[in-house]
C-alpha cells in the first residue's frame, strides 16, 4: 500500500534516511548520530514541528498541552475501554 507523495516539510527528514535490507526505512540525525532511528521515532517530533508553523507554539510542551480544549473526550478507567 502506497502513502503517496512525501509533503513538503518531510524533505529534510527523507533526505537523512535510507532503506535497511529488510524495508524498513532508517534516519540518522545529528542528535542522535550514533543511533538509527525509525518513523515511529520520528512522528511525534515531525508533526509537532508542523504545529509550530502554523501556530508559532511547540505542541509537545506542558504549557501548551494545558491549553488544549478536548471536546466530547471523557477520562474513564482503562477497564471500561471496550465497554460500549
Amino acid at each position: 500500500m502506497g502513502l503517496g507523495d512525501p509533503l513538503r516539510e518531510e524533505a529534510d527528514l527523507l533526505a537523512r534516511s535510507t532503506l535497511a535490507e529488510d524495508g524498513r526505512r532508517v534516519y540518522r540525525l545529528p542528535e542522535f548520530p550514533d543511533e538509527e532511528l525509525e518513523e515511529d521515532q520520528l512522528g511525534e517530533n515531525f508533526v509537532s514541528e508542523i504545529y509550530r508553523r502554523f501556530t508559532g507554539m511547540a505542541l509537545l510542551t506542558d504549557e501548551a498541552l494545558g491549553r488544549v480544549t478536548m471536546l466530547g473526550f471523557a477520562p474513564r478507567p482503562w477497564w471500561k475501554f471496550w465497554a460500549t
